[in-house]
């Protein structure tokens, strides 16, 4: 239960940062997603429920920040979760380059989701200009920063077990 509040805790304070310090930088300099990597760590390390239950209330939180369509970060960082689930199963994915590559691919494939979803309701040729480059940087920036995201966490995942320990 603890763990799932600190994921929740640390999800909203990304958000939170996201939106009101990330507003001052140049929006080519700095797209990062750290809801998407938090996502990704939890279909690392977490069980089915759990991981997914987490994924979606973080995405449900993204949404209510955003002020996008309902549901679609929601929609998107649970279809991430699951993906990251089946990646775990099949592959070894203990190496940190293994965690930054999958963390490229799933922002850009987690991209992809909500571009066919928002071209239900906009026209392609709207989006589709600035849509490629703002994929790939996302995603490129996700991986870029995501070793230091990943470590965070599993610094927290060690302190808690560390201290579950202590209390019994």
């Amino acid at each position: 239960m603890r763990d799932f509040l600190i994921f929740l805790a640390v999800g909203w304070a990304f958000l939170v940062f996201r939106s009101t310090l990330f507003r001052f930088f140049p929006e080519e300099l700095l797209r990062v997603e750290p809801v998407t990597v938090i996502v990704i760590y939890l279909g690392f390390t977490r069980t089915l429920l759990r991981g997914s239950l987490i994924s979606f209330l973080l995405g449900y939180m993204t949404d209510l920040f955003s002020g996008g369509f309902a549901g679609l970060y929601t929609l998107v960082l649970t279809t991430i979760f699951f993906l990251t689930r089946m990646i775990r199963n099949r592959f070894y994915t203990k190496e940190l380059l293994f965690r930054m590559g999958t963390v490229f691919l799933l922002s850009f494939l987690g991209g992809i989701v909500m571009f066919l979803v928002l071209m239900i309701d906009q026209p392609v040729f709207e989006l589709y200009p600035k849509f490629f480059s703002y994929l790939v940087s996302v995603a490129l920036f996700n991986a870029i920063f995501s070793p230091l995201i990943l470590m965070l966490f599993k610094k927290i995942d060690i302190a808690e077990k560390k201290f579950a320990g202590e209390s019994n």
